[in-house]
């Protein structure tokens, strides 16, 4: 499928074109403008790219013809990211003219005997080298698919590519990549030989590994979970039931709320998993100390100062819907004093907030899958893939996640009762969001402490509890407003609105 609109490689065979040398020709703006059509690219928006081809390894011998290649991209504030290569939906990255033939350079994602070729690769644990570089599949154990199952791109993903094969085990490709031990692999690991069963089987893992170089997680294995939806999905589509049928005591409402208590519970049973070091120093709790605490204020507020500042930029600018301008203002006018509430409460903790343990990270409803049988399995162990490897795998209180579920609860509720009432006030819809989400966030703490770990992981003072869980929910407000303005200015009014109700 040769395209004008991209570069064209011209070897003396189509075999050349994957060489170091031809990828090379590539640099630059041929390969940035690749990249920048990628949805789990996430440098856009940056000033000055460059990138380039860092390295590859073939893979797969005369079987299928491929690489794994990695992109590293650098920006004007000096940040440089590194990319794997090995492109979801169509498309592709060059044209390539031999002497008899053409073709072109793809995104071997896409491709299915790319995919049977990989999954045969995992199974039989293969390794293949380019001098000192080593792609290197591990098998973990587990029932694999056949070799010839089919296999499709599992669609939705920002950050990741996935591959899922006879619905029985998916693929995970990480595309931005870092060295060092991967969060989700390591998690997945511990929670097997805990056999905790509410997390996805680790079946295998991908990895990079170079001389005088930490090794680099390329990707993982692991067991397909079936189900009847992911929890955003499925607690949206009861929330627009009840709203349309106008029957909140219904059964249909106490399904939903006891979907949302058993959540809380899993959430609960995962964090004591986790709380118990099993002879693991990486996974040992440790206590909260002083200067975790106040860690904890400096990380607060420079998110609430941040978002601050933006806000008021896009203020003065005039950039804000006119509708959530006067709700911009006040959030504006009372940032610093919600900030510094907050602040003053973590400097009075002290003797009982609690122990750090590792825990998920980036903990919302879309991270959950709800089961025909009621159940939740929890997925993407790997923190917020923009944050740096060992922050992703630093300790923080089991609660800064359930305050991150709490405000999916939050979000899910108003997006509903803003579709719901079209052309309504701003004060009847945030009404009503409030409404919808309170018995559901009531619910999952309900369930979450009857079955989370007991002091010293949790703090033993109820009061203490809340007040930890109110500033991890102030933090993520405001870091859901700088989302939603770079990102989604449509949703902005949520965090506006959240933050306007928060308080001590």
């Amino acid at each position: 499928m040769e395209s004008a609109s991209f570069a064209t490689l011209t070897t003396h065979g189509l075999a050349e074109a994957l060489t170091s040398t031809a990828l090379r020709t590539l640099d630059g703006p041929p390969l940035l403008r690749f990249l920048g059509a990628q949805r789990w690219f996430g440098a856009k928006g940056r000033s000055g790219l460059r990138a380039h081809f860092r390295d590859r390894v073939p893979v797969f011998g005369s079987d299928v013809p491929a690489v794994i290649a990695r992109v590293q991209v650098a920006s004007d504030d000096e940040s440089t990211l590194d990319y794997q290569l090995p492109r979801i939906h169509g498309g592709h990255l060059a044209n390539v003219v031999g002497a008899t033939e053409r073709g072109f350079i793809a995104d071997a994602a896409g491709d299915p005997a790319f995919r049977r070729r990989l999954l045969q690769a995992v199974r039989d644990a293969e390794t293949f080298a380019d001098g000192e570089l080593r792609w290197v599949a591990e098998r973990y154990g587990g029932e694999l698919p056949p070799i010839g199952a089919d296999s499709r791109l599992v669609g939705g993903e920002q950050s990741n590519t996935s591959i899922a094969y006879a619905d029985r085990a998916i693929v995970k490709l990480y595309r931005r990549l870092t060295p060092g031990l991967n969060p989700e692999a390591e998690i997945a690991r511990f929670l097997r030989a805990q056999e905790f069963p509410y997390v996805p089987a680790l079946l295998g893992e991908i990895r990079l590994e170079e001389r005088n170089s930490e090794p680099t997680t390329l990707g993982v294995v692991q067991e397909f979970a079936a189900s009847l939806d992911d929890g955003w999905s499925y607690v949206r589509g009861l929330l627009r039931d009840l709203l349309r049928s106008r029957r909140s005591s219904t059964a249909g409402s106490r399904a939903l709320l006891d979907d949302c208590r058993r959540l809380g519970q899993i959430t609960g049973m995962l964090h004591a998993a986790l709380s118990r070091p099993a002879g693991d120093e990486a996974f040992a709790p440790q206590p909260v100390s002083s200067e975790d605490l106040a860690e904890w204020r400096n990380a607060l507020h420079r998110q609430v100062d941040a978002a601050a500042e933006l806000l008021q930029a896009e203020l003065t600018a005039g950039r804000l819907d006119t509708v959530v301008a006067p709700a911009a203002r006040v959030v504006v006018d009372r940032a610093r004093s919600l900030g510094d509430r907050a602040s003053r409460f973590l400097e009075a903790t002290s003797g009982d907030a609690g122990a750090r343990i590792r825990h998920h990270g980036d903990y919302h409803l879309g991270q959950v899958l709800r089961k025909a049988n009621g159940d939740f399995v929890i997925l993407d162990f790997e923190g917020e893939p923009a944050r740096p490897l060992p922050e992703r795998r630093r300790r923080h209180s089991p609660l800064r996640d359930v305050a991150g579920m709490l405000r999916s609860f939050s979000y899910a509720a108003a997006l509903t009762a803003k579709e719901d009432l079209v052309g309504e006030s701003a004060a009847r819809v945030e009404g009503t969001a409030v409404e919808l989400g309170a018995p559901l966030r009531t619910a999952f703490l309900e369930g979450y402490f009857s079955a989370a770990p007991a002091s010293p992981i949790l703090p033993a003072e109820k009061s203490t509890r809340e007040g930890l869980l109110r500033v991890f929910e102030v933090e993520k407000a405001f870091y859901e407003l700088v989302y939603e303005i770079n990102n989604r200015p449509a949703w902005v009014w949520i965090p506006l609105s959240a933050i306007q109700t928060l308080s001590w």
